[in-house]
């Protein structure tokens, strides 16, 4: 269960991370 959670945590830090990085290709 534990690890679970630390992998949706981990999961959604990297969704947000992506979404700014195409954010920041998009306006360049």
């Amino acid at each position: 269960m534990r690890f679970l959670r630390v992998i949706n945590r981990e999961s959604l830090l990297v969704k947000e991370v992506s979404l700014c990085l195409k954010k920041l290709y998009g306006m360049t």
